[in-house]
């Protein structure tokens, strides 16, 4: 077995043991692109080995979807099976695992009506609400990763032989993931504890305001009482923890929906239904976003923020320092998965209830009742500089540095980090 064959093989385990960590009897839900088809076939390798009763793929095929949104009928395009809900509910009240593989910038668009696209899009919404909120919720776990594609490597890569980008990009994925390390697994045990501490920490200061400071940013965030902070490492309703993403280097948490005010300017592109925005800033006023700007993305950041209403607010406030594994690799990779791993972020749309004391068991009137914020939309804009400041502002007015230049101030590293 060859460098690149044990490398797969440690990330399919890494995704088994550490990302949804399946228990012995457990059904493992996957949904991959079919071009993805011999990852996954380590990965049910890996599951089987850890005890897993069934694994069940759902294929995903590109230029299948592509099709339907091209040819199907308007009417059609507006609906989606009530068999597919039924078999997410369904394996939710099994205590299925869940991993999500992604294959990004495999998916074309281009030339297709926006309204078809938003058709399908609702549609998909609408059917499945309540069980993104069960996810959402840690009612089960849940793991998304990426693998490498070609179109992914040609847009992170450009600038070497196009023959050798997408073993670079693979190769870059395994630094980052820890996976040229000896023992991964003990890799990630590592760096989730040193993650849960920090965010016992913050939970500990329970901060009524977060101030983002510096070049292009002036934000006050204002926090739910009951807020907490969360780590990478999640803890389902039956009391397993698991890696909600693979990578992961952020800490979270939910800011109040109408607590936001201020404005920032975005330090890394973000994509958006496959088109790049590159250059952009939004102005907040009590939550919502009340002016963008943006050289080359306007109409796409209009489109995004007119999908419901709470497209408008903010649903998650995330501390990442600029000296992250992510980071360290020097790429923008042009996807929320690795991106949002390099740098501090706000998200638009649906917040974690998660986040929130006992908030796994919220209705969705007691969401609202909290004062966080509902979408059917989840879009993390990076933030993060090596000159951002953010303080926390306790209830008694005293304030509290988290970052300074970019990183954790002194206050809140770990004893290997000073």
């Amino acid at each position: 077995m060859n460098s690149m064959e044990r490398k797969l093989d440690a990330y399919a385990e890494l995704v088994v043991r550490t990302g949804v960590n399946l228990q012995s009897g457990q059904t493992l839900f996957i949904q991959s692109s079919i071009t993805a088809a011999d990852f996954v076939h380590r990965v049910m390798r890996f599951a089987y080995q850890a005890g897993a009763s069934y694994v069940h793929v759902d294929w995903q095929d590109e230029t299948g979807t592509r099709i339907w949104y091209e040819m199907a009928p308007e009417e059609e395009l507006a609906k989606r099976p009530d068999w597919m809900v039924r078999v997410y509910n369904q394996l939710l009240d099994q205590n299925a695992a869940f991993l999500y593989v992604l294959s990004p910038f495999l998916e074309d668009m281009d030339g297709i009506a926006p309204n078809r696209l938003d058709l399908g899009s609702d549609a998909l919404y609408a059917a499945t609400a309540d069980v993104t909120n069960r996810l959402m919720n840690n009612e089960a776990s849940w793991t998304v990763m990426a693998v490498a594609t070609k179109p992914w490597a040609d847009k992170v890569f450009p600038e070497i032989a196009e023959d050798k980008r997408v073993e670079r990009l693979w190769e870059t994925l395994f630094d980052v993931l820890g996976l040229n390390q000896e023992n991964p697994l003990t890799v990630w045990e590592k760096r989730m504890k040193a993650l849960a501490e920090k965010a016992a920490q913050l939970n500990k200061e329970s901060f009524r305001f977060l101030h983002y400071k510096g070049p292009g940013i002036d934000l006050a965030v204002e926090l739910p009482v009951s807020h907490r902070w969360l780590s990478g490492r999640l803890e389902n309703k039956q009391g397993v923890f698991f890696t909600g993403n693979l990578p992961t280097e952020e800490l979270y948490t939910t800011p109040l929906k109408r607590g936001v005010n201020g404005f920032f300017k975005g330090t890394k592109p973000f994509t958006f239904e496959g088109n790049v925005v590159t250059d952009f800033s939004l102005t907040f006023k009590n939550g919502e976003v009340v002016e963008i700007e943006s050289m080359d993305g306007a109409d796409e950041l209009r489109r995004m923020l007119q999908f419901d209403e709470g497209a408008r607010f903010a649903g998650e406030v995330a501390l990442v320092p600029v000296h992250s594994p992510v980071a360290r690799s020097g790429r923008l990779f042009y996807q929320p998965l690795l991106d949002e791993n390099a740098s501090c972020h706000i998200a638009l749309g649906h917040a974690y209830s998660s986040a929130l004391a006992a908030g796994q068991e919220l209705t969705a009137q007691e969401r609202e009742e909290a004062g966080i914020n509902s979408s059917g939309v989840h879009y993390d804009l990076m933030i993060g500089s090596e000159t951002l400041f953010v303080t926390g502002e306790r209830w008694d007015g005293t304030m509290v540095p988290i970052f300074e230049k970019g990183d954790w101030a002194n206050t809140f590293k770990g004893e290997d980090e000073r």
